[in-house]
């Protein structure tokens, strides 16, 4: 299937472009971390995206684009001001070219992803105790879906790297819990937590620990990768599903 041409959903038959997006990018490498939902509340519920579709706020896709925009216009009203004072200058010509080259630059990644139809989703997921309810958004498109528990592969946990967006300074990462589907557009992102190498302690929870002579407890912790809130989280996973779990630590 062609980039261009969005996925259907089988129920409606109507063209989903997040699932589309999903197919070829995972949600992390999108969105970045993501909260463990209230394991608490049923269905368990998660919220991820870019953007609000629909809403005119600015969002840290949309920014590129109008930054962009109030380039050309900056460009635009040297063009008018040299067309009104008959004479080109060196001055005058960098007044033109570089704001549209600074334009292209900040805004061109986000206009590709606009044209791809994926400046601005959202998907909403349902967990129930025998299938996944969906709504996938985007500014044009309001598609809602659902697939029982069967169709699901497994509960899948693993390490995963997201590079910083900018190129610079250092990325995340993230301890990332999925209910993983065979069609990967159909694959639910559960979780997306630092990692951690404390076994889940604070820096001030193993100095109390220490100071209370609990000194295997900071001993036991030390490069323990283990984050109890998500050890948590797969649990209540497997329970509520009864879809196997797949760690994938690599």
């Amino acid at each position: 299937m062609s980039e261009s041409t969005p996925e259907t959903t089988p129920e409606t038959g109507a063209a989903n472009p997040v699932l589309d997006l999903l197919a070829r990018t995972p949600a992390p490498e999108l969105v970045g971390g993501l909260s463990i939902p209230d394991l608490r509340a049923r269905p368990i519920t998660v919220r991820y995206g870019e953007g609000k579709p629909g809403i005119s706020a600015l969002s840290g896709a949309t920014l590129p684009l109008f930054l962009g925009a109030v380039l050309v216009l900056l460009s635009f009203i040297v063009v008018i001001n040299v067309i009104r004072l008959g004479e080109v200058s060196l001055n005058a010509g960098m007044g033109i070219v570089l704001p549209l080259v600074i334009a292209a630059f900040v805004a061109g990644p986000a206009l590709l992803r606009a044209r791809a139809g994926n400046l601005q989703w959202r998907r909403e997921a349902s967990i129930f105790a025998d299938r996944v309810e969906v709504s996938d958004r985007t500014g044009e498109h309001d598609v809602s879906w659902s697939a029982p528990l069967s169709e699901f592969k497994d509960v899948h946990q693993a390490f995963t790297y997201i590079p910083a967006r900018n190129g610079e300074g250092d990325g995340l990462e993230l301890e990332v819990v999925h209910l993983r589907h065979p069609e990967a557009g159909k694959s639910i992102y559960v979780s997306g937590t630092r990692k951690v190498t404390m076994g889940g302690m604070s820096f001030s929870d193993m100095i109390k620990a220490g100071r209370e002579g609990r000194k295997e407890e900071v001993t036991a912790a030390v490069g323990d990768t283990r984050n109890p809130a998500v050890e948590a989280l797969v649990a209540e996973l497997v329970e509520l599903t009864g879809l196997p779990l797949t760690p994938d630590f690599k």
